[in-house]
């Protein structure tokens, strides 16, 4: 990996969904530019939403690719983390935006579904 490689950081489901086809498809499209080294790709094995935080202050990584549970309270949007007892956590996008904000992340994608 060069200084001019971009990391992008993978962020699986919870609770789990069948991810592995899309994670599959992932490193197929960019399999030319991780060859390259022009992308590095790493997937989040632990989602508890500490461990995602620590993840961006522990690398620098700029393009997020979120696959996972979300829900609708109250007219607000929420993503669904893991907690560390293993129930449902609920972030709002204001704390996401603070979190990819304040790390210098480029490009987030969210993929989410009704939970």
């Amino acid at each position: 990996m060069n200084a001019r490689t971009n990391k992008v950081q993978i962020v699986p489901e919870f609770p789990p969904l069948n991810t592995e086809k899309e994670q599959e498809i992932i490193l197929q499209a960019l399999d030319k530019l991780q060859k390259g080294q022009k992308i590095k790709v790493d997937f989040t094995e632990d989602t508890t939403f500490e461990n995602v935080q620590s993840y961006f202050t522990e690398q620098d990584y700029h393009i997020v690719h979120f696959t996972g549970h979300g829900v609708n309270r109250n007219g607000k949007g929420y993503l669904v983390f893991e907690s560390e007892d293993r129930t449902a956590r609920l972030i709002g996008n204001k704390t996401l935006a603070d979190l990819f904000s304040n790390m210098g992340i480029k490009l987030v994608v969210l993929s989410s579904c009704g939970y």
